[in-house]
């Protein structure tokens, strides 16, 4: 595992490109957080001669080298893709919209601040000194959500406003001709899949998750094992989408851990920001609105509003292609279609997910105790997929 840096290589020179100012760090220091390549960076500069000393404070994110001669490609290959997304994707997109003069939200702002990036300063392959310096969300106010609670109306509906800014925006760049060859060149090659050693948030046993969440005498457990073994066998053959209008920008699993929120003096959400990059793929947009909506929304909200946040987000995402004068092309009728037939085959993610949302607690070796709170989730869950006709009892 990497060792926790004296200071961050070159900082001074990546602040002065990014402050456009001569930058002279008075003081650095170091504090790691949830891992050794994780950390908080507080600095004290000066901009220029004459200045007064500042101080910023950043996250930052190292190349994760475990240890020599051996090399994860799972880590080597989401520190390049979270790097070239910052460096070469968003960029791309950000002049997309100013050449369009769009009125569409600034697709930078759904995601933290970038302050600067680099695969390494002797190649283009990460190494040590590879550094990923973003701005810090917790010290501007933003907060994870509890995670437990899930997220209210307001809230969820905010988070679904951003996501359709995640979809809409890179669809537009695909559908115009002009453009079509800068979201070829710059955005898909960051967009690769990749697939990790182990999975965050991701419990392996889904038979086990069954037999634990559905009563042997419950009507739902044949129909969700039917369920699991069609989504397997898709899982196994692989996706394949005759209609591409739907494959955009997603990001793996969208949830309640992939954001972070900041609340006015009243606790009413004001902002949020999509985080973890490196997660990003391409793929159907309904996969990601399927996926938030049963494992991050709080229960009796989802099964109270699930039809009303459907139409919000898709509302939203034409809206937003409306700006770019991308027109008629998903309608109500078609969505609904795509979102039922993906619906079905996400129950093993949504399984997977939901140990680490509503479990009692850990077992010793980390794994989510599956108690009462669990059953109650997933059983909540099979009547929401019910009323969707995904199962049938």
């Amino acid at each position: 595992m990497a060792e926790q840096p004296a200071w961050i290589v070159h900082l001074e020179y990546m602040l002065s490109q990014y402050y456009k100012a001569d930058i002279k760090i008075m003081e650095e220091f170091i504090e790691i957080l949830s891992k050794p390549t994780h950390l908080k960076v507080t600095v004290v500069v000066k901009k220029g001669s004459l200045s007064e000393p500042e101080q910023f404070v950043y996250f930052v994110k190292l190349y994760e080298n475990i240890v020599p001669y051996h090399i994860r490609m799972d880590l080597l290959a989401k520190f390049v893709k979270e790097v070239d997304l910052y460096t070469v994707a968003l960029p791309a997109i950000k002049e997309f919209q100013k050449a369009g003069n769009t009125y569409a939200l600034p697709y930078d702002q759904i995601f933290p601040s970038c302050i600067g990036a680099r695969l390494s300063t002797k190649s283009n392959m990460p190494d040590e000194t590879g550094v990923l310096i973003l701005e810090n969300l917790n010290e501007m106010g933003y907060t994870r959500p509890d995670v437990r609670a899930g997220l209210d109306l307001e809230t969820s509906k905010l988070v679904l406003h951003k996501m359709a800014h995640l979809h809409a925006t890179p669809l537009a760049m695909k559908f115009l001709d002009s453009d079509l060859d800068l979201f070829k060149q710059k955005i898909v090659p960051c967009l690769v899949e990749v697939k990790y050693a182990k999975e965050p948030f991701c419990y392996q046993d889904v038979d086990r998750l069954v037999n634990d969440g559905i009563s042997s005498a419950s009507p739902y457990l044949k129909p969700l094992k039917v369920l699991v073994e069609q989504a397997k066998e898709i899982a196994w053959r692989g996706k394949k989408y005759d209609d591409e209008s739907w494959l955009t920008m997603c990001h793996f699993k969208f949830s309640i851990f992939n954001i972070m929120l900041k609340y006015d003096d009243q606790n009413k959400p004001v902002a949020c920001k999509i985080v973890d990059l490196q997660a990003l793929n391409y793929t159907h947009l309904c996969t990601d609105l399927i996926y938030f909506l049963f494992t991050s929304v709080n229960t009796s909200v989802l099964m109270s509003n699930f039809d009303n946040l459907i139409t919000f987000y898709f509302d939203l995402f034409t809206g937003i292609l409306s700006y770019y004068k991308i027109y008629h092309r998903h309608t109500r009728e078609g969505f609904l279609k795509e979102f039922d037939e993906e619906g079905p085959n996400m129950i093993i993610e949504i399984l997977q997910m939901l140990p680490y949302i509503s479990g009692d607690g850990y077992e010793q070796d980390g794994d989510p105790i599956l108690g009462e709170s669990f059953k109650k989730k997933l059983n909540d869950i099979m009547r929401v997929m019910k009323s969707r006709k995904w199962i049938e009892l």
